[in-house]
């Protein structure tokens, strides 16, 4: 049983700990988040690909609006 398991069987009644641990998990995950869509722009901004013949008209870098 590892420490996160002996917590909650401790602490099965308390419901200030489970609000706790759900905040945190939110937290976490939501930096998570927050990194990855600060990062991912730049790893990928080297990659380039040609657009499908059907969108090469509407996406025209030379026309302006």
């Amino acid at each position: 049983m590892n420490w996160i398991e002996k917590l909650d069987k401790k602490y099965e009644e308390n419901t200030i700990l489970q609000f706790v641990k759900f905040n945190l998990t939110g937290m976490l995950v939501a930096g998570v988040q927050l990194i990855l869509a600060n990062v991912l722009p730049f790893v990928f901004d080297g990659l380039t690909v040609k657009l499908p013949e059907a969108l090469r008209g509407v996406f025209d870098a030379k026309r302006r609006f």
